[in-house]
């Protein structure tokens, strides 16, 4: 068998190195962690706070009325709420609570909207049955019911 030369090995043993550097190259490039997604939250809800004070909702209720409460009576308030409404021949729905409390709309006819806030503001009184009207108009009464704390 013939010597092969020096310089053949050397090539092939270089072109051998080169080819394995070359697939670990690849290996490493190919299976490398891609950076996540950059955290945009922050900015989201700088945005979200921002477009709530320049473009305020307009308020829909003919009267505004907050009550300081504890816990627990919440759900006793709202029904003392809804019941009142009813007495009025209107009706009152709740929204959605939140850590601070919720809020309720009732819809009564007009000519009582004093008479109700006065009700709402004192939980021992218990208006007079009033008479039901023929006026076709309606008042919204919202009532924030804030949670102490």
């Amino acid at each position: 068998m013939a010597k092969l030369p020096y310089k053949v090995i050397a090539l092939v043993t270089a072109a051998f190195v080169i080819g394995f550097l070359a697939a670990l190259g690849l290996t490493y490039l190919l299976n490398r962690p891609t950076p996540g997604e950059p955290d945009t939250s922050a900015i989201k809800n700088s945005l979200h706070s921002v477009a709530d004070r320049a473009i305020q909702m307009p308020n829909l209720a003919d009267a505004n009325i907050e009550l300081t409460i504890d816990q627990t009576d919440l759900t006793t308030q709202v029904n003392r709420i809804k019941r009142l409404a009813e007495k009025f021949g209107g009706t009152a729905v709740e929204g959605i609570e939140d850590k601070t409390g919720t809020e309720v709309l009732a819809q009564i006819p007009p000519q009582f909207s004093q008479v109700f806030l006065q009700a709402i503001k004192e939980p021992n009184m218990e208006p007079v049955q009033p008479q039901h009207s023929v006026n076709a108009g309606t008042a919204f009464v919202q009532v924030r019911l804030k949670v102490r704390g």
